[in-house]
């Protein structure tokens, strides 16, 4: 019967159960961590999108036009002012 106990209690001791306690209690005080500190930490290079090379899109704005005449269409406006502006060529455009 005693060398039955003390097998057992060599196996406990080679378990580490306090140590393992210990840790799991550390585990379990730390604070989840929210959404908005998630998203502030820096992503990982593996993790971020990886860059197509090629050509660089640039801002585009907006402009907003109208016609004098009230029976114009938004195409017919489009088409008048495609005619005096080239924005390629001006260096507006891709």
């Amino acid at each position: 019967m005693a060398a039955e106990i003390k097998r057992t209690q060599d196996a406990i001791d080679r378990m580490d159960i306090p140590n393992k306690l210990e840790g799991l209690r550390k585990t379990l005080e730390i604070k989840p961590t929210t959404y908005a500190a998630a998203a502030a930490k820096p992503k990982l290079q593996a993790a971020a999108k990886p860059q197509v090379p090629g050509p660089k899109i640039a801002a585009a704005h907006t402009l907003i036009v109208s016609s004098r005449c009230a029976n114009h269409t938004s195409d017919q406006v489009v088409k008048a002012i495609r005619e005096v502006v080239d924005a390629r060529e001006m260096g507006w455009g891709g």
